[in-house]
């Protein structure tokens, strides 16, 4: 267990033995610690909240202004500059968390075996039914060996428009 305790910085007066001085605990001041079992403690010291707010603050706003293209923050922010980090760090992980979903149409490729698809359907929470490169249609599981490519092909949306009979 841990515990935090204040002890006066000058020692009692008149009270000295074999251990040396005495400190009185400032919480309880009946109760006081020798020299000895002063020297075995640990300091503590209040960790700096603001620095470490500001850093986390400063490291996202580099991010973002050396990450982000122009167009990426006008679809992030509406177009308008947010007000707070708070607001800044909401709208960006939502914003990223949608551009990192795997739509309908989108080329992916599976990390592990360099193989190029795009995404058809899915199959349930956990995998997705794709057309590889090859022409095969298969239904991935290992979602987090897949990234987006960033190419999305609008031609298969339109396939499904013309096998439905929907020519517009």
């Amino acid at each position: 267990m841990k515990y935090i305790i204040e002890l006066k910085d000058e020692p009692i007066k008149g009270m000295l033995s074999d251990e040396g001085n005495y400190y009185r605990c400032k919480q309880i001041p009946y109760w006081s610690i020798s020299d000895s079992m002063k020297n075995k403690l640990t300091p503590y010291t209040e960790p700096d909240y603001r620095k470490s707010i500001e850093d986390e603050v400063w490291d996202f706003a580099s991010y973002a202004y050396n990450n982000l293209s122009e167009k990426e923050f006008d679809e992030c922010y509406d177009g308008w500059p947010p007000q707070t980090y708070k607001e800044a760090k909401t709208k960006y992980e939502a914003w990223k968390k949608e551009k990192d979903k795997i739509h309908f149409g989108d080329e992916i490729i599976s990390v592990d075996d360099d193989v190029k698809a795009v995404m058809l359907d899915c199959a349930d929470y956990e995998s997705i039914y794709v057309m590889t490169e090859n022409g095969c249609v298969e239904r991935w599981k290992d979602l987090d060996g897949v990234k987006k490519t960033g190419r999305t092909f609008p031609e298969a949306t339109e396939l499904l428009k013309k096998m439905r009979g929907n020519n517009d």
